[in-house]
């Protein structure tokens, strides 16, 4: 049996050696980066708690200063039935992956015998397994989809080595942050929807996937589920075009759309306090050059004006965000229908937020301390920084407006073109999904502002990061797939 899967292996690899060089070569960089050795990872900025609740999970530390020290931590311990929530507060769909991580600590410690030294111990490396799992099967569906076009394949594999195992993507996989689920999830959504198109008569587990990767991705983050407008116009061309799984592409169409309903109204009460504090004073009154005005066009009591420009959990407030006055009189008054009311009105500060949104794009931070466990920084290890550094060098191509809409416009009125030109399945759904990327990007140069304001603001542009270097790749591969058209048609008239 080992040796017919080693054949099979071996005439996989002969048949298709470019998707195994590149698939190879970005499991290398994964496995070196994450698991082995001096790892990666994210520090605790607050945030993990309400995802490793769905785990079980506590930090190791007692103390304040302990949890929150400003490094990596490696360990957590398994302290509460968290793990046996199917559903509850600020759900996301890697909350799920938390649980088979869990799972699988614990079956793995059974078969090495080490279930009765450390059973309530965590390694958040099981975690970065399934990231790194998902995120290299997705690639494989990727690259394999352009078989017949070996040069688009090689700028795919290259690009993805390049940008997408920067140390600011990859990092994020041995942390409790949605990014990593939001990153995963987008190219497996991506990786299914090629596979699936390019099949001449696709099968269930096709749509299944598809679906499950694109739920997921909608649910990894509250802000990702405003698109799921663009990925419903998506599942309505399949429900058009595949006509034999018509009942599979509705169910799963309403089952997408509950859990992303479920996923938004499990916002519990203080994020969204949290969120609309946030929304109004470090967004609409950041730079307010009269607050008491600007807060009587948004129906809010002016006595909260030096708030402005405050942080929820800034120090010594004149309010407390959470006490009695602020719960009285400004929460039942403040909405996002009336922040985007006050926008709609004064268009030159909407514009304003675009310019801003602009400059903290690709916000890419330097390895650090908190990139590490206590004591491991600095090190000598080798990590993935190209993408960082085309950053940090070309600050004027990363974070200039113009620039984000001139490629916007350009790259939208090319899939508009597409669209129209050609009727095939295959070339529209392909249209569909590139308008979803332009979504999911430009939609963040201002979606942030409604949502929570400035608030930790380069980490809530990261989909503006994720989205523009996707459809810069696809931008990269489509110039492979016309000179290769090229050179073919020019062989083709010369052998005639």
């Amino acid at each position: 049996m080992i040796k017919k899967f080693y054949t099979k292996l071996y005439n996989k690899i002969k048949s298709n050696p470019i998707e195994a060089i590149f698939i190879g070569l970005i499991s290398i960089i994964l496995i070196h980066s994450l698991l082995v050795g001096t790892i990666l990872g994210k520090a605790d900025n607050g945030d993990f708690g309400r995802f490793y609740l769905y785990g079980g999970l506590l930090d190791k530390g007692s103390t304040y200063e302990e949890i929150y020290d400003g490094y990596f931590h490696k360990n957590f311990n398994i302290r509460h039935p968290g793990l046996l929530l199917p559903f509850g507060p600020n759900w996301v769909s890697g909350t799920l992956l938390l649980k088979l991580a869990v799972i699988l600590n614990l079956l793995i410690k059974a078969v090495t015998g080490r279930i009765f030294i450390d059973l309530l111990s965590f390694d958040i490396r099981y975690l970065a397994i399934l990231y790194i799992g998902i995120f290299i099967f997705s690639f494989y569906l990727i690259i394999k989809s352009f078989k017949k076009w070996p040069v688009v394949q090689i700028l795919c594999g290259i690009f993805a080595i390049i940008f997408f195992t920067d140390v600011n993507y990859i990092g994020y996989f041995n942390s409790f942050y949605g990014e990593a689920a939001t990153i995963v999830f987008l190219f497996l959504t991506i990786g299914s929807l090629l596979s699936l198109v390019n099949k001449p008569s696709p099968e269930k587990k096709d749509f299944y996937l598809f679906f499950i990767a694109s739920g997921a991705f909608l649910t990894s983050k509250s802000q990702q589920i405003p698109l799921a407008i663009f990925m419903v116009i998506i599942y309505f061309a399949l429900y058009k075009f595949y006509s034999n799984y018509k009942k599979l592409i509705l169910k799963s169409s309403i089952v997408v759309v509950i859990l992303c309903v479920a996923s938004l109204l499990s916002i519990n009460d203080y994020t969204n306090k949290n969120n609309i504090y946030q929304a109004v004073f470090t967004g609409v009154l950041y730079d307010s050059e009269d607050p008491v005005k600007d807060l009587e066009e948004l129906g809010i009591d002016t006595k909260f004006a030096p708030l402005a420009g405050t942080n929820f959990y800034t120090e010594n407030l004149p309010f407390d965000p959470m006490g009695e006055e602020m719960l009285k009189d400004f929460y039942p008054y403040a909405s996002r229908a009336k922040i985007l009311l006050y926008y709609a009105k004064h268009l030159d500060k909407f514009w304003n937020q675009f310019v801003v949104s602009a400059k903290y794009a690709y916000e890419f931070y330097d390895l650090g301390k908190n990139n590490f466990e206590k004591g491991a920084y600095p090190n000598n290890k080798p990590f993935n920084t190209l993408r960082t550094t085309l950053a940090r060098n070309h600050k004027s191509l990363h974070k200039n407006i113009y620039i984000f809409i001139g490629f916007s416009l350009v790259f939208f009125i090319s899939l508009c073109y597409y669209f129209i030109r050609y009727k095939d399945k295959k070339t529209r759904l392909l249209a569909l999904l590139s308008l979803l990327l332009l979504a999911s990007g430009a939609s963040q140069l201002v979606l942030p502002i409604l949502g929570s304001g400035r608030a930790d603001f380069g980490k809530h542009l990261f989909m503006i990061n994720l989205s523009y270097d996707i459809m810069l790749c696809a931008v990269i591969m489509y110039l492979g797939w016309i000179i290769t058209k090229l050179i073919r048609s020019f062989k083709k008239g010369a052998a005639a």
